[in-house]
């Protein structure tokens, strides 16, 4: 099985339905969370580690520096955030109270 790595309701579905042809006995299941690399990665060892600006998630505007398209659409820190809000299973405010803890 192949997902999206940054989609956390894709990889979430897709474990549970891997969970439950393991459990009927049809064998191994192999699932390929394909992601796109930290551009900070590049090209040996990553940049120093930096922090995730939670804000960002509502805010796109406080995103900035060489890497502003990955973190607007690949981070999936940010994209979980946003999922969760949009989904009603959480506020900013929750999440910004987590995030300080």
């Amino acid at each position: 099985m192949k997902v999206d790595g940054t989609d956390m309701e894709t990889v979430h579905v897709t474990a549970r339905a891997a969970i439950e042809r393991c459990r009927r006995g049809d064998g191994p299941v192999f699932i390929e969370a394909v992601t796109e690399r930290w551009p900070g990665s590049s090209p040996l060892w990553p940049e120093a580690a930096t922090t995730t600006d939670m804000r960002a998630a509502w805010e796109p505007s406080r995103i900035s520096g060489p890497h502003v398209d990955w973190l607007r659409h690949q981070d999936p820190l940010l994209r979980a955030a946003r999922e969760l809000v949009a989904a009603g299973h959480v506020s900013q405010e929750e999440i910004m109270a987590q995030d300080e803890e």
